[in-house]
């Protein structure tokens, strides 16, 4: 993936940001159950391929990739069981893999949103380096579970919402036939003035505009705390608060 270049339109404020995404058309103003377009936000825009996370430093072939994945998932089956509801665990291969991917384990799927606004909060984690959300017109869904390691293309997904931090973060996924491999993205169609900024399917976060970034976003309710429910999103929120009040004390 190539770095940032002077066709990308950095943004510097959450008006911006709405502003290359044509926020009052359909591009952004759509169902999170049905939409038109999904969003990752990567921290490094220059070092974070849309690699899903059971590829990255795989330095081996593909049919031991897939035998480690089945490995993987059957052991996360067997032992996450005996920590979850009876009434309220997955039905198949497919749903466990979701669950596993959310709770960090290495999987062929990659996160999307159908709420740009999230995919920025991700996109402004760290802030020593530029980051990215990438823009992608949902295609065909994976229908048939039973071909989660067997597939003929890349897919997306929309799960079920079997865990809190799916339903939070708008969740969506696409799923890779060769997860050694960057996923490719098709153009986006239908640009009009301000999305024809856009290159690379992505608009670059510049690092220096993260701080503030995350602030604004804060105010309106996107923040770790409600993307991540729970004391671990409530400690991560705390510390963006933290910003704002040694902002405030370094002005005095």
């Amino acid at each position: 993936m190539k770095s940032p270049t002077p066709k990308d339109k950095p943004i510097n404020s959450l008006v911006e940001f709405l502003d290359i995404l044509d926020f009052n058309s359909a591009f952004v103003l759509v169902s999170t159950r049905n939409p038109i377009y999904l969003y990752r936000g990567v921290s490094d825009a220059k070092n974070h391929l849309l690699l899903p996370s059971i590829g990255r430093d795989w330095h081996s072939d593909i049919e031991a990739l897939v035998s480690t994945e089945k490995e993987m998932l059957s052991q996360f089956k067997a032992k996450a069981t005996l920590l979850m509801d009876a009434n309220n665990q997955p039905s198949n291969n497919l749903e466990w893999l979701v669950l596993g991917q959310h709770h960090g384990m290495p999987t062929r799927l990659l996160d999307w949103t159908s709420n740009c606004l999230t995919a920025l909060y991700f996109a402004c984690l760290n802030r020593d380096v530029d980051g990215a959300v990438y823009l992608t017109e949902k295609g065909e869904e994976l229908n048939d579970p039973s071909k989660v390691f067997n597939l003929e293309k890349d897919l997306f997904l929309t799960p079920r919402h079997i865990s809190p931090r799916i339903t939070a973060q708008s969740g969506h996924f696409t799923i890779s036939k060769n997860p050694i491999q960057p996923l490719s993205l098709k153009p986006l169609r239908f640009l009009s003035e301000n999305r024809k900024n856009i290159q690379d399917n992505r608009v670059i976060i510049p690092h220096k505009a993260k701080r503030r970034l995350l602030m604004q976003l804060r105010d309106i309710n996107i923040s770790a705390a409600s993307l991540f429910p729970g004391l671990d999103g409530l400690a991560k929120d705390i510390s963006v608060e933290y910003l704002k009040l040694r902002e405030i004390a370094e002005t005095k």
